[in-house]
C-alpha cells in the first residue's frame, strides 16, 4: 500500500491542490494507493504536497509522482516528446496560475484561502503554511513578470505609493485621502497582475490548441482534461475575484463544461503496477 498525502480537510482535497485532484481522478479505482487529504505536510521532507510515500522513498508533485507510477518505455517518438513537453508546460504554467489565483491575489487570499486553512490544520499550525505558499508564489510570480514585472506599469504606481506613504499627515482628512489613494493604487496593481496572469493562461491554452492536432485523439483529449481540471478548480464560486471565470466566459466557453478525467481501472488478473501502466499507456 502506498499513500499520497494532499492538502485537505480530512475528507476532501483542497480546491487549490489541483495536482492532487488530478492524481485522485487518475488512480480512483486502484486499491494499492490511498489518497489521504489531511494536510499532513509534516510527513513530507520538503513540506510540499502532494507527497507519495513508499516503503523507502518520498516523491512530491504531480509530474514526479506520474513519472514514478507510469511506465518508462523509452519511447522517444516525435508525438511522445511533444506530449511530454506539453504536459510539463501545462502543469508548470497552471500551477503558477493557481498559486497566483489562490495565494498571491490578495482579495482571494484574504477572503477564501487563508481562512480556509482553519479547516485543514489545527491551531496554531494553520497560520504558517498559507504564508509560506504565498511568499513562494509571490517570488515565482515576480520572476515571471506577473507581479512587479518590467513594463507592466507598476513602476509608476510604486513611485506614487512611495510618495503617498512618505507624505507627512497633518490631519484626519488628509489621512483619509491618502488611505483612499493607496487603496486605489493597490486596486490598479491587482488589475495589472490579473491581466498578466490571464496572458499566461491564454498563451498556455493557445499553445495547446495550436499543437493538439499533431497528437493522437486520446493524447489530445487527455491533455484537454488536464487543462479542464485546472480551470474548473480555479473558478469556484467561493473566490471573490473570479477573473479567470470571466476570461473563460468571454474567450474560452468550451472549457466551462464539467468533464473530468477518466477513471482508472484495476482488472483482477493484473497486479497494481500492470493495471496502472496499462491505463496510462492508453494515453501515451
Amino acid at each position: 500500500m502506498m499513500n499520497i498525502y494532499t492538502w485537505g480537510n480530512g475528507k476532501e482535497i483542497s480546491p487549490f491542490d489541483i495536482e492532487s485532484i488530478i492524481l485522485s481522478q487518475l488512480i480512483n479505482d486502484i486499491d494499492d494507493i490511498k489518497i489521504i487529504p489531511n494536510s499532513n505536510y509534516f510527513i513530507s521532507n520538503s513540506q510540499k504536497l502532494p507527497c507519495l510515500i513508499t516503503n523507502d522513498e518520498q516523491i512530491t508533485g504531480l509530474i514526479n509522482i506520474w513519472n514514478y507510477l507510469s511506465p518508462n518505455d523509452n519511447n522517444d517518438s516525435t508525438e511522445r516528446l511533444l506530449f511530454d513537453s506539453l504536459l510539463h508546460s501545462i502543469i508548470k504554467n497552471f500551477n503558477i496560475i493557481t498559486t497566483y489565483n489562490y495565494f498571491v491575489n490578495t482579495t482571494n487570499y484574504e477572503s477564501f484561502t487563508r481562512p480556509a486553512f482553519k479547516n485543514y490544520l489545527p491551531w496554531p499550525f494553520q497560520y504558517l503554511p498559507p504564508l509560506q505558499i504565498r511568499e513562494n508564489g509571490i517570488e515565482n510570480c515576480m520572476n515571471l513578470g506577473i507581479i512587479d514585472g518590467e513594463n507592466d506599469g507598476n513602476s509608476t504606481l510604486d513611485d506614487e505609493e512611495k510618495h503617498l506613504v512618505e507624505t507627512p499627515v497633518i490631519n484626519d482628512l488628509q489621512k483619509n485621502q491618502i488611505d483612499n489613494n493607496l487603496q486605489l493604487i493597490n486596486k490598479k496593481k491587482s488589475i495589472i497582475a490579473n491581466l498578466n496572469c490571464i496572458k499566461l493562461l491564454k498563451s498556455t491554452i493557445d499553445n495547446f490548441n495550436q499543437l493538439k492536432e499533431k497528437l493522437s485523439t486520446s493524447n489530445s483529449e487527455f491533455l484537454s482534461l488536464i487543462i479542464n481540471s485546472y480551470l474548473q478548480n480555479n473558478i469556484i464560486d467561493e473566490l471573490s475575484d473570479n477573473f479567470i471565470k470571466i476570461t473563460l466566459e468571454r474567450d474560452y466557453p468550451e472549457y466551462l463544461n464539467t468533464k473530468s478525467l477518466p477513471k482508472s481501472y484495476n482488472p483482477s488478473h493484473l497486479t497494481f503496477s500492470n493495471a496502472f501502466k496499462s491505463f496510462i499507456s492508453s494515453f501515451i
